[in-house]
């Protein structure tokens, strides 16, 4: 996704400033007064840390500027890179690294008494999700097209090497689900078909189930009812009736758009008139190309519906008094 002038024109008093410490890698979107303006605007009280899916980069940027531009300062967070920097791949990464980039943001003078959210999109959705099972200082979650599961990177079956766990904790790799290997054969991939079998194994479910009943934070759920990537309507469900086992039937809402695939994340005045309801990925030189699933149509209703679930969620926590959960 291209970013047009319009684009930079409109949200111009937003400045982009990379951040490249030597244990965190992103972006922030930070609010600035507007060139020979005499009032200071009005800028919420919150900050984003948004994460993307299995490439584990940046979100598009158009939409994060858009965002911003709502008055929310937002911090796109890098998880995967060259190794360089970060780790090439869904292996066994820290949720620490998480952990960290929360606390960047604490003891940065310019959030001291901003609530922070995490806004996580299908494999970043889950890591929000994983996080807020583990740490209690983040004020809310936003999960589009979330895994109940932890799910390993997706590999294929001409790998000879064992599959990792997507994730660790204090250095000691976390249970996943165990996902099969990709038929090396297969060009065109349904993956739900190879998660669905999963969500009705019971020992999966009690193993590699994401512990949300140990989240205390607020929770957005927003899923579409024909993601062809692993379900995420059905995951949500499960997620659903963990916290009301534990007593926490209120904690989250779910929203699910019908005819609408995995990937709607979106902001901005309009949705693009073409989406792709793909995604092609080389995986051991081999291309294959996911079926994402969902309409035209509804994934454009899912884009615009679920900007203003996020911004009425959004709204509802700046609303708050201050760090009420998080203390």
């Amino acid at each position: 996704m291209f970013l047009c002038m319009t684009c930079k024109k409109k949200h111009q008093n937003v400045r982009v400033i990379p951040v490249k410490e030597s244990w965190i890698k992103g972006e922030l979107y930070k609010n600035t007064l507007p060139t020979g303006a005499k009032t200071t605007p009005v800028l919420k009280k919150t900050v984003l840390i948004t994460l993307s899916g299995f490439e584990g980069g940046h979100l598009p940027k158009a939409s994060l500027l858009a965002l911003a531009g709502k008055g929310y300062d937002v911090f796109s967070l890098a998880y995967v890179a060259p190794p360089s920097v970060l780790p090439d791949k869904i292996s066994k990464i820290p949720i620490e690294y998480l952990a960290k980039a929360v606390n960047w943001l604490k003891t940065n003078t310019a959030y001291k008494d901003h609530s922070i959210v995490l806004l996580g999109v299908s494999k970043g959705a889950e890591l929000a999700l994983l996080y807020g099972s583990y740490y209690q200082n983040i004020d809310g979650i936003i999960a589009y097209s979330p895994s109940c599961l932890l799910l390993p990177g997706i590999t294929s079956s001409s790998d000879p090497q064992p599959t990792q766990a997507p994730w660790s904790y204090q250095y000691k790799p976390l249970p996943f689900a165990p996902v099969k290997k990709l038929d090396k054969s297969a060009k065109i991939v349904t993956y739900q078909k190879y998660i669905e079998p999963l969500l009705k194994n019971v020992e999966v479910l009690k193993n590699a189930m994401i512990k949300v009943e140990n989240i205390r934070c607020p929770l957005l759920l927003l899923t579409g009812t024909d993601d062809k990537m692993w379900g995420s309507e059905k995951m949500a469900r499960l997620i659903l009736y963990k916290l009301e086992a534990n007593f926490k039937p209120k904690q989250a809402k779910s929203v699910a758009y019908e005819q609408a695939g995995h990937l709607f994340f979106w902001f901005g005045d309009s949705p693009p008139s073409t989406h792709s309801n793909s995604w092609r990925k080389s995986i051991l030189n081999t291309q294959y190309q996911f079926l994402l699933g969902g309409t035209s149509d509804g994934n454009q209703q899912a884009m615009q519906k679920s900007q203003q679930e996020v911004l009425n969620f959004l709204h509802t926590l700046d609303s708050r008094p201050i760090k009420t959960l998080s203390q």
